[in-house]
């Protein structure tokens, strides 16, 4: 790449750095490095974007402000996101389902799958303080078999103490409800 190419095709011929590197088969970033080897200056105009726009600056009317909005308003979200993925994703083992219109619904729309498996048992919503437990801790396990509804956090704790003497011990504090002694009836 010579100097004379660089300043016929960038100074001459205006094309933006980019142009120039689709044209002789290259990338901007080794246009813009040659440009500084050979001393080809970078044009000021900068196009219209940003500070080089003429209304840049200055007051927009209601009726400006209102036709930016709808033209940019829900472009990018939900089905129309290039990142859209059904309306299912994965935070920390749990699978959240896109229901912007779900009371426990977070920021985004989302609610965790077990609370809407739950739900549909009950038949409504679940009530406030309401935790859903998974039964063998799998946390994207949300089939109906393998949850419990527990009241309130403390309940669920009780839960997971249970469960945890029963596993790792090997023994419960409550004998009615320890499969392993009603086995050794």
């Amino acid at each position: 790449m010579t100097k004379e190419e660089l300043v016929s095709l960038y100074v001459d011929g205006g094309l933006s750095l980019s142009g120039v590197a689709k044209r002789i088969g290259s990338t901007t970033t080794t246009v813009q490095r040659n440009m500084i080897r050979l001393g080809i200056p970078r044009r000021k105009d900068g196009g219209m974007s940003g500070i080089n726009n003429p209304s840049w600056g200055k007051p927009k009317s209601q009726a400006q402000k209102d036709k930016i909005s709808s033209s940019l308003t829900g472009r990018f979200i939900g089905e129309k996101s290039c990142h859209w993925k059904g309306g299912r994703i994965s935070r920390a083992g749990y699978v959240y389902v896109h229901s912007p219109n779900h009371p426990q619904a977070n920021a985004s729309g989302y609610v965790c799958e077990h609370w809407l498996v739950a739900e549909k048992a009950l038949g409504h919503y679940l009530p406030t303080g309401a935790v859903v437990h998974h039964i063998n801790g799998v946390r994207s396990d949300n089939g109906n078999t393998n949850l419990v509804i527990c009241e309130n956090n403390s309940y669920h704790r009780f839960l997971h103490g249970r469960l945890t003497r029963l596993f790792l011990d090997g023994y419960c504090l409550v004998k009615d409800d320890c499969p392993q002694f009603k086995e050794e009836e």
